[in-house]
């Protein structure tokens, strides 16, 4: 299962630029997608929602290193794709394809957002 964090919902979904701040997460399972309503306060407490959902994959842009950190932690791959791709279409594009990235130790440092988010530790 996927999740995907949206900024608007509407005819075109558009991704959140920063996952902790998303309005919504598009969650993809089987093909089939819903969307959810991100009621939660911080990055944290979102990648406790999304394991709670059965997520095991996300798709950011930019993301706090305690949310990122805590995807890790929880078993769930983080993905990205240089570009920052905005609709929601041309991301499930790209993943289709699996043209994206995996989020490593080795690249963290493109989506991980050092100076915003989430200040404690999760």
């Amino acid at each position: 299962m996927l999740a995907i964090p949206i900024k608007n919902l509407g005819e075109s979904p558009v991704m959140s630029e920063y996952f902790g701040k998303s309005k919504w997460f598009a969650i993809i399972d089987e093909g089939v997608i819903s969307f959810e309503k991100n009621v939660h306060k911080n990055g944290c407490n979102i990648v406790d929602w999304l394991y709670d959902l059965g997520v095991t994959e996300t798709f950011v842009n930019l993301i706090g290193i305690s949310p990122f950190e805590k995807l890790k932690k929880m078993d769930i791959e983080c993905f990205y794709s240089p570009e920052h791709l905005k609709s929601l279409t041309e991301i499930l594009e790209k993943i289709e394809s699996r043209n994206i990235t995996k989020v490593d130790n080795e690249n963290f440092a493109e989506v991980v957002d050092f100076k915003n988010g989430c200040k404690d530790n999760c």
